[in-house]
């Protein structure tokens, strides 16, 4: 294995303890309004609905739904020990919910940087490492993952289409043309 794939996977390292780091920040209070009334709160009307019999209704929001179906899976296999971890939560389940919705942000970020890194390696080993650590240490990503909100995640997806786009464009084929979407 090159050192160009070491050097990916230590930024990626990196990444991931600048956005795990203080995911705990204000709670139990949900200071972020976004995170608080269109995730949270949505993805728990989301899960009560499904409960009830019906269909999937998270209620009328400007946001996408894959967020709030990730949340209502992570609620289902982590609510329990997010609930009991203590502090900050004291056993409130919306602030866990609200703790479970900036881990799924931060692993989306975190991603974001292997997948930059991924795509600029057209331009060669160098410029992959240098996209992947501006991205890695870029404050406006690092801030928005640590919140519950649909940023991380979008831009994860954006530049996971792109490189699939890319890919697909440089050599077509079935494979890649279901992959690019």
């Amino acid at each position: 294995m090159n050192r160009h794939v070491w050097f990916l996977g230590g930024l990626v390292v990196v990444a991931a303890v600048l956005r795990l780091t203080g995911l705990d920040w204000g709670l139990p209070w949900a200071l972020h309004i976004d995170e608080r009334l269109f995730v949270a709160a949505k993805a728990i009307r989301l899960e009560q609905s499904l409960q009830q019999g019906g269909g999937p209704d998270p209620g009328i929001s400007s946001y996408g739904i894959l967020p709030l179906w990730l949340l209502v899976a992570a609620r289902a296999l982590f609510l329990d020990p997010a609930t009991t971890a203590g502090a900050p939560i004291h056993g409130d389940s919306f602030a866990a919910t609200i703790l479970l919705s900036r881990w799924i942000s931060a692993i989306w970020s975190t991603a974001t940087v292997l997948l930059v890194g991924l795509w600029a390696r057209r331009w060669g080993p160098l410029t992959a490492l240098g996209a992947a650590a501006c991205v890695a240490g870029f404050p406006a990503l690092v801030q928005s993952a640590h919140f519950g909100t649909v940023e991380a995640p979008l831009v994860a997806l954006i530049v996971a289409g792109l490189l699939a786009a890319e890919r697909l464009a440089e050599k077509p084929g079935a494979t890649r043309l279901v992959i690019a979407g």
